[in-house]
């Protein structure tokens, strides 16, 4: 079978029709693009096209075959000829057909767990990796769905919806490519952590400065360090130890400042802990709304009576625990703990929770947790933070 003669054949046969490439792909629900590949012989018709190709151009689908004219062939022949066509068109429908049902059935399994994964999405790497695969996907089954449907080829016709299906795909290829580059980055600041001497804990009450804590920490933090003292001037004896490394995703760890203090003045500084409060206003615009939240105080959620500036809100933890009979007060910031974090805790005292697994806890449902430093107000999608 020469496909070169045979293209030639089709080219003349066309070209006596007066119509153009386009014109006859239309008319055969194929693109235009198709007819041109088997007018240079580069591949065939669909042998279901043949008879159809024959009728329109009036002439046997054994010319065609043959690149050529032939004589007048017998209507048994063409009989024959149009039952092999109509057999190769019946079983390539039932194979199709299989295919379709398989594809619309995928397509809508794959569409059903993207809506699942999306209403428990929580904003991780790892998750939303996920979610972009997932889309992607869903979007290959159901381009291949309506390929196998004969659709796909009607929908790029409207150029409308071509543009929509570019500008969606660069979309989640920008996506999938910014969060690939955020891995890469992870995996490189790992690495120079390893060997980052800033990473170690800061230990020495010489190195507490409560200003610089909250300048340099207070937005990552989510605290104004309100339970911490001004200064170590009425401390008779104190210890302070701080681990606050930065990270790609925000500065997490651990602050603490266990301190003794004289009898009288471990009163004053529990009376100035007890009168703890902050004022948070919304931060809608043209809203005057605002509200006042005091430090709660608890005997129940650590080992020590506490006040609680911050119980996991954003995943900050800011409380002071009161050791009355050492008159000893601990002071503890942390966020977001890693195993490490708790275990380096633990080894200095009871001065986090008895269940650990809520230092685990993330995505939007710690925003529910309470803070003084920040509230909800009703109606509002954000939290309202306090600023000074």
């Amino acid at each position: 079978m020469d496909q070169i003669k045979i293209g030639k054949f089709l080219r003349e046969l066309r070209n006596e029709k007066g119509i153009t490439q386009e014109k006859l792909g239309e008319l055969l629900g194929v693109a235009g693009r198709t007819v041109s590949r088997w007018e240079t012989g580069f591949n065939l018709p669909d042998i279901s096209l043949l008879v159809m190709l024959a009728d329109f151009y009036d002439v046997d689908v054994r010319e065609i075959i043959d690149g050529e004219r032939k004589k007048e062939l017998s209507d048994n022949e063409k009989t024959v000829t149009e039952a092999m066509a109509d057999y190769a068109n019946n079983e390539k429908s039932k194979t199709l057909g299989f295919v379709r049902l398989v594809g619309i059935i995928g397509t809508i399994l794959m569409l059903i767990e993207f809506v699942m994964q999306c209403k428990t999405y929580e904003v991780t790497v790892f998750n939303t990796v996920s979610l972009v695969v997932s889309l992607a996907a869903f979007l290959s089954m159901f381009h291949l769905t309506l390929y196998v449907n004969g659709l796909l080829e009607q929908i790029v016709k409207i150029k409308t919806v071509t543009n929509t299906i570019k500008i969606g795909a660069l979309i989640i290829v920008f996506i999938f490519i910014r969060y690939v580059v955020m891995i890469i980055l992870m995996l490189i600041y790992i690495v120079i952590s390893m060997f980052d001497e800033a990473d170690k804990p800061i230990s020495g009450i010489e190195n507490y400065d409560k200003a610089v804590l909250v300048s340099e920490n207070h937005s990552d933090l989510d605290s104004y360090f309100k339970v911490f003292p001004d200064d170590t001037a009425n401390m008779v004896e104190a210890t302070y130890v701080s681990k606050l490394p930065s990270n790609l995703v925000g500065t997490t760890g651990y602050t603490i400042l266990e301190a003794t203090y004289s009898k009288e003045d471990y009163e004053k500084e529990s009376e100035r802990l007890s009168n703890i409060s902050l004022t948070v206003e919304n931060g809608l615009m043209d809203s005057n709304e605002k509200i006042t939240q005091d430090i709660k105080y608890d005997e129940s959620m650590y080992a020590y009576p506490a006040y609680i500036a911050a119980d996991g809100n954003c995943g900050t933890y800011e409380y002071a625990l009161l050791d009355e009979a050492q008159c000893k007060i601990i002071y503890v910031l942390a966020k977001d703990l890693y195993e490490t974090d708790i275990e380096e805790i633990n080894a200095m005292g009871n001065y986090l929770k008895a269940d650990t697994a809520e230092y685990e806890e993330t995505g939007i449902e710690t925003w529910k947790k309470f803070s003084i430093y920040s509230y909800q107000f009703p109606g509002a999608k954000e939290l309202s933070e306090y600023e000074e």
